[in-house]
């Protein structure tokens, strides 16, 4: 009992046990006790103690799964929902387990409340970051001469981002995945630098130009 044991009400904090009784016995204003009154209290066993698990740092437009560490056998009822991110919930018949897509950098959770018939409940929240790299544009000459090499190409880089490049009329002859290259030169004509960044958690983002 948490509080006073006299008066017309009590409040009671349950412990573990399957049943429970609450007895009261009424006292006269002489002093003389009445029949004591027993009620008996069956108590539903709660939702274990549950953790979301998966991942905190996503990627912009991928698809990530989420399950429940436990769910204890009997009837519960698992209630998803999805907040920030644009997160979309694309799967979740399975009670353990859902998909969610994240469709917008920034913040977000993925929440659950699991509870039983009578309404005990066990609550989560995982809170993600959702990434994606902003590729700045490409910088470098725009007319050259044909057949010719050496001309370079960068972007502002990002610490720990890859770059793949994509060349158009041209080769590339040096700089790899870095944020600068330089480039040859074919024939007369048009041709592209394109470059496409992955950070450091491989989200990719927009191709540019």
């Amino acid at each position: 009992i948490n509080g006073a044991t006299t008066g017309p009400k009590i409040t009671v904090a349950w412990g573990s046990a399957d049943t429970g009784f609450v007895t009261v016995t009424e006292i006269s204003p002489e002093g003389c006790p009445g029949t004591p009154n027993t009620l008996r209290v069956f108590l539903s066993k709660a939702p274990q103690p549950t953790t979301i698990n998966g991942p905190r740092i996503v990627c912009k437009n991928n698809t990530e799964s989420y399950t429940l560490s436990t769910l204890a056998s009997g009837d519960f009822l698992a209630a998803w929902s999805v907040q920030g991110g644009s997160g979309t919930l694309v799967s979740g018949t399975n009670p353990v387990r859902i998909d969610v897509r994240w469709n917008t950098k920034g913040s977000g959770f993925v929440a659950v409340s699991v509870q039983n018939a009578i309404g005990c409940r066990r609550n989560d929240t995982l809170f993600t970051d959702i990434r994606f790299p902003e590729t700045g544009p490409i910088t470098g000459p725009l007319s050259v001469c044909p057949n010719n090499n050496g001309f370079i190409y960068s972007l502002n880089p990002t610490p720990r981002s890859s770059y793949r490049w994509f060349v158009e009329g041209g080769t590339q002859s040096s700089g790899g995945q870095t944020s600068r290259i330089t480039v040859a030169w074919g024939n007369p004509g048009t041709g592209r630098v394109l470059a496409l960044e992955t950070d450091s958690n491989g989200c990719v983002g927009d191709t540019v130009a």
